[in-house]
This record gives structure tokens, sequence and C-alpha cells, in this order.
């Protein structure tokens, strides 16, 4: 699956060799990736290292004017990750991509990740080139009065840009309603970031704008495809990390939307390379068709086929590799802003704080009268939040260890020192402490001739504690 995807311009001394190094230079300087044993002579541009669990390989498409890389691992979780380079000379394009695919070994799924390091690398060496206007970097672009034209050139869509433009405006006080600066290192490679650093520019915007221009605050968003729709975003409902991430996740979504050429995929390239290396071979062989023209028959006949073999493969991967982001957009979709936030309580054990907000909606549920939004609403988030039955077993196990109780014995002090609870004598009395928290206290009294006083120690604990 594509989680990541991006294509930048860069300059004329971005060479094949440059970009050869800069890909050794990514993977031996890396602290986790670096792979043992990667030499290069510096004229060697087909090339594959291996490891128990890595693979670093190079693949030229001279004909083409194309270099491309492919760095795949498969980490401790038996996740399998896979970032690929293709620089295109002819066209002074670079493609960064990264994937993630599950296996039969797969563990544990993350989906957190980092943007491949290697594009940072291209714009800090100076590799990366203009897009019109624009340069690509991880810094933002501010803009005041002397761009007031630059400024309406991308609010009015008058000026083609390969990638999108983050528009951001300052707020009634002066300030801008998140970190600049961060955020166009989050961006870099995948979106320009601009900021109205003069006030004045956005009152003349307004304008030559009809008013629609984003202004004290908002942020805008312009797409270059027509595909997707310009978006504004007003800061009020969001917490600064929220509004940041928000447009990661809208920028990302796109990028990883966008089809890419022909030959910006490391299986295209290699099926071309496999079509060059037959068109080698039916040239070598048309020179020796006089002497024998039935073999040349069948050879172009195994040729067409298999051309048409590889024509319908590379369909059918672009169309997987299209159905894969629509599905991807969707669940990024549902997991980009959180329902409920946790809140900043420590919990005692996992699990705590969700089994606790299970149980009273359970009992908001029973409360609600039939047939009603707020009862079908509470259903949902139930069905959807299956318990994992700690808080009920905790339960229970209270009740059986107190019921009867008539002193503290040394296994019962050992069962309650397991479920959390300290235990200090006092006097006539036992002190329990819940997790070291005094806040969560309860007296126990050191013997107990009354049969229900553990049944009412375990009712007041669940009470106070569960």
């Amino acid at each position: 699956m594509q989680i990541y995807s991006a294509m930048i311009p860069v300059k004329e001394s971005f060479s094949k060799k440059e970009f050869v190094r800069l890909v050794l230079e990514w993977n031996q300087g890396s602290p986790c990736d670096r792979m043992k044993g990667v030499n290069w002579d510096g004229e060697s541009y087909s090339l594959c290292w291996r490891d128990e669990s890595r693979m670093l390989a190079l693949e030229e498409l001279p004909e083409k004017r194309i270099i491309a890389a492919r760095f795949q691992k498969e980490d401790i979780y038996g996740m399998i990750w896979t970032t690929d380079l293709i620089l295109n000379l002819e066209e002074k394009r670079l493609s960064v991509r990264l994937d993630q695919e599950t296996t039969e070994r797969t563990s544990s799924f993350f989906y957190h990740f980092s943007p491949p390091y290697f594009i940072r690398m291209v714009i800090r060496k100076g590799y990366a080139g203009m897009d019109g206007r624009l340069p690509v970097t991880g810094e933002p672009v501010a803009l005041g009065i002397r761009e007031k034209e630059l400024a309406e050139a991308v609010l009015l869509g008058k000026e083609h840009f390969q990638l999108p433009v983050v528009y951001v405006t300052k707020k009634w006080d002066g300030t801008y309603p998140l970190h600049v600066k961060r955020l166009s290192k989050l961006l870099q490679g995948t979106a320009y970031v601009l900021k109205e650093a003069d006030p004045k520019l956005g009152a003349l915007l307004r304008k030559s704008c009809d008013g629609e221009n984003p202004h004290h605050g908002a942020i805008g968003i312009y797409y270059p495809s027509a595909s997707a729709e310009n978006k504004k975003i007003h800061f009020e409902p969001y917490t600064e990390e929220i509004l940041s991430q928000k447009i990661v996740n809208m920028i990302y979504r796109y990028e990883n939307q966008q089809t890419r050429g022909p030959l910006y995929l490391w299986e295209d390239i290699r099926m071309e390379r496999l079509r060059l290396n037959h068109s080698v071979l039916l040239n070598n062989h048309r020179k020796i068709q006089e002497e024998n023209q039935d073999l040349y028959e069948i050879f172009e006949a195994q040729l067409k086929s298999q051309e048409e073999r590889i024509e319908t493969l590379t369909n059918r991967v672009t169309a997987l590799s299209l159905e894969n982001q629509g599905l991807h957009a969707k669940m990024e979709e549902r997991q980009a802003v959180p329902l409920l936030y946790k809140g900043s309580m420590r919990e005692f054990y996992e699990g705590e704080v969700r089994g606790i907000l299970l149980e009273l909606l359970e009992d908001c549920l029973e409360r609600q009268e039939p047939d009603t939004r707020s009862q079908e609403i509470l259903k949902n988030i139930l069905e959807e939040n299956k318990k994992a039955g700690r808080q009920e077993n905790r339960k229970s196990r209270i009740k059986r260890l107190l019921k009867g109780y008539s002193n503290l014995s040394a296994s019962l002090k050992h069962d309650l020192e397991e479920l959390g609870f300290s235990v200090v004598s006092e006097g006539k009395h036992y002190k329990l402490t819940y997790f070291q928290d005094p806040r969560y206290t309860i007296v126990m009294a050191k013997s107990c001739s009354d049969a229900r006083a553990g049944n009412n120690l375990a009712s007041e604990i669940i009470r106070k504690m569960l």
C-alpha cells in the first residue's frame, strides 16, 4: 500500500552519478538501515546488494535517460517497507515513493511513518529545482506587498504549479495559527508553504479576489489538478497540532492519489528493461532472418505475446495501485481526527480508561428512551468498541478475595498487591492505597466478625476505584 509519494523538479546538475552517490550516502548514513559491503566503482548503474532482511538495488534505462533505486527492508514486526527513488534526466524530475506491505509474518501493524530522508538531502544539497517562480525548499516563502502579483496568481489560479500550495494568513493578533516553519519541513517535497508577512497584503487581495482570499488566520490549500477542490480551513476548531496534522494528511492524501507517468514506477522500469532487451534480441535476429525465416516468425510471435502480457500486467498494477490509494484515502479520512481525546490522567493499567468509559456508556444506554437518536449513537459506539473484559475480571476477583473476610492473610495481601494496592498497617486498621495514589485510599479492619464486612468492603472499592 502506497503511503507517501512526492514528485519534484531538479536541477541539471543532479546527474545520474550524483544521484547514485546521494543514494549510497543516504543508506550508509542511516543509523538503522546501513548495509555492509556496499561499494561502487563509479561506472556501473545496474547493481544490487542484499543481506538477511534488506535489499538495495540500482537500475538504469540509458535509452530513456532514467536512473532508479529501490531500498526494501522487513522490520522486526514482519512489515515490508519499500522506498523507490526514480530520476528522469530528460524531464528533470525526481519521484520518491514509500510503500508498506503486510505479510503472513506480520505480528503488529504500525501506521506511523516518516517521509524518506532522501528528499530532504536532495533539497539540502541544492539539487531541487524551481517550479515556476516557487523554489522547492523546506522553508516557508514570505509574501509582502511586492509579492502581491504572485499571491494573486496562486489564489486565482492564474499560474500553474506542479505541487499544491498551502497559503497561511495571520490572525487578528498578528500571529500565525500554527508553526509555519515546522509545517514547511513536514511538507517539503509535497507542497509549497506561503505565508503573508505583511498584514496590508490581505487587504489588497480582498479587492482583487472579491473577498474570497483566506484572511485573519484562515489557511487556503490550492491544488494543481482540477480533480481536487481547493480548500479553505479556519483555525478555530483545532489545536495547533491537530491543524498541522490535518493539512499534512490532506496534502499526502492528494499526492498519493496522483498517477505518475509510465516510467515513474520501479516495476515499469524493470518491464521496460525487459522489453528493450527483447528488442535488442529481435534486432539481432532480424540480421539472420534470411537464413531461418520460420524461426524469425516464431520468435516475433513470442515477443508480441510477451509485450501484450507486459502491457496487461502494467495495466493491472496501475489499477491495483489506484484501488489501494482510494482505500488508503478512505482510511485516512476516518482516522484523521479522533472522536475523543484521552486526557492527561495516567492509566493504572492498560485499557483502564477505555474500560471505564465503555461501562459508563452501557449504563447510560440503559437510561435512554427507545428509538431515539441518542440510543442509536450509544449502541453504535458500543458495537464498534468491544470490551476486553479486564475491568469485569478485576471486579470479580476483588469480590472473590474479600468474600467472608475475617483477617488479612499473607496470600490475601499478596493478591491485593497484585491488583495494585499498597497495604499499610495503622493501629487497628489497614490502609489500602490504589496504585500509590492517595486520592484512592480505603480503610480495612484488621479483624472482623461481621460476615458482610468483606462484601461491603469489595463494593466500596469497586465504587470508588473501578
